[in-house]
């Protein structure tokens, strides 16, 4: 698989697109954080847009969380009200407002406006292994995308003579050691979910195969099946031993990442997003490493195999954009072609083509390397569950990881919804 570097000339010239007569409020709707460097982007963008071409254009973020957001974005679509950009996570549910024309297709949009080679092809294919409708839709922007794995400190591991781990058993032992030594060995956001979900995610497809979840969709495996009850017992596992520290059903992703700049632990899940985030921290960037999540016992997941995701992906919506659709045409003429140039002045991934060319000292550059190594790319096992499934997989792990709820009944109550 390829990342490309675009050097072709897309629509930054003046006059490629038509200013409208009015003007719009670019409102985008997000579980992320507003100082989010890719929602940072948007904003500067759609500032830079009004600046240069004087459309009464302005941007606000209507902030949500992962427990909420996908309430909000049914709310809002029932009574056809959302905001012309929205990030919805529940794939199932965001295929439903595909099917029911509540969000644009992207891709027939985009041709239409002489931008879709804006967007890199690599995670166009990417976003459509996740989309049911086909290599010929696209409903989904890729404007913060990801490949994730294990983040670590560098010289945390050289001070106690540390080697990246490559099987599970190697992994352990690296824990061990780093909590003997006082130290924490891994930091996760546990209260946000999804950080425990990852690390299932990746010892389910290590263990049982790379495509594991598409013979779950196809009602081959349920979810009942032994090896998702050894991957969801390994990480309990985890978090019984202490490697996780004593507050990761708690503690936010954000609260993680504190620990991690700040030296205060060794590893966390994370990516591509990680570095733009580490500023402010005391661990400097050439300390920061990137590896795979490891092989486990008697596993038939490919090693080469890694999460590579449309990341944080934002929709178009149907009604907003026929309120104005000359307005929104212009000012999508205007950002998206720029959003690769801007997400690497602003040091994020993005899935969007640059034409300019990488820095010498670019951040990412170990995360572009991993792109062009890998064999297969993954989704996080929830993502392709059904709507129930999903919010159920995210809302009752902190209870499986407390011991409040046993690994079985959490499989057996997944699997009852998945259906």
């Amino acid at each position: 698989m390829h990342l490309r570097h675009s050097s072709l000339v897309t629509v930054l010239a003046a006059g490629l697109f038509v200013l409208p007569a009015g003007g719009q409020e670019i409102v985008y709707l997000s579980n992320s954080s507003e100082s989010t460097p890719f929602v940072q982007a948007m904003r500067q963008l759609t500032e830079e847009y009004a600046a240069e071409t004087g459309a009464n254009a302005t941007f606000s973020f209507d902030a949500s969380n992962q427990a909420n957001i996908m309430q909000r974005v049914q709310i809002l679509a029932a009574s056809n009200s959302l905001p012309i950009i929205f990030t919805l996570p529940d794939l199932a549910a965001l295929e439903d407002l595909y099917e029911s024309g509540q969000i644009l297709d992207i891709r027939a949009k985009f041709m239409e406006l002489g931008i879709y080679d804006s967007i890199d092809p690599f995670f166009v294919e990417r976003l459509q292994n996740s989309e049911a409708a086909g290599p010929d839709v696209l409903y989904e922007l890729p404007l913060a995308s990801a490949i994730e794995g294990i983040t670590y400190n560098k010289a945390i591991f050289a001070e106690h003579g540390l080697e990246v781990p490559t099987t599970w058993e190697e992994f352990l032992v690296v824990n061990q050691t780093l909590l003997d030594a006082g130290i924490q060995p891994i930091t996760a956001g546990g209260g946000e979910s999804w950080p425990l979900l990852r690390w299932i995610s990746m010892y389910v497809y290590r263990l049982m195969g790379n495509d594991i979840i598409d013979r779950v969709r196809a009602d081959e495996v349920p979810l009942t099946e032994p090896g998702f009850a050894e991957a969801v017992s390994a990480i309990v596992g985890l978090t019984d031993a202490g490697y996780f520290g004593p507050a990761v059903t708690t503690m936010t992703f954000g609260q993680s990442l504190d620990q991690f700049r700040l030296g205060q632990a060794a590893m966390i899940w994370g990516g591509s997003f990680i570095p733009p985030l580490l500023e402010g921290g005391t661990v400097p960037i050439e300390d920061v490493g990137f590896f795979n999540f490891p092989s486990v016992p008697d596993g038939v997941g490919d090693t080469d195999a890694w999460i590579v995701t449309g990341g944080l992906t934002t929709s178009i919506a149907t009604a907003a954009y026929e309120s104005d659709p000359e307005a929104y045409d212009a000012w999508m003429q205007y950002v998206f072609p720029r959003f690769g140039d801007k997400a690497l002045e602003m040091g994020f991934l993005s899935g969007f083509s640059a034409s300019m060319p990488f820095p010498e000292d670019d951040p990412l550059a170990d995360y572009r390397a991993a792109l062009e190594t890998v064999s297969a790319g993954l989704w996080p096992w929830e993502q392709h569950f059904s709507s129930r499934a999903f919010i159920m997989a995210g809302t009752t792990i902190p209870l499986v990881v407390n011991h409040s709820l046993s690994v079985e009944q959490y499989l057996a109550d997944l699997e009852a919804a998945n259906q």
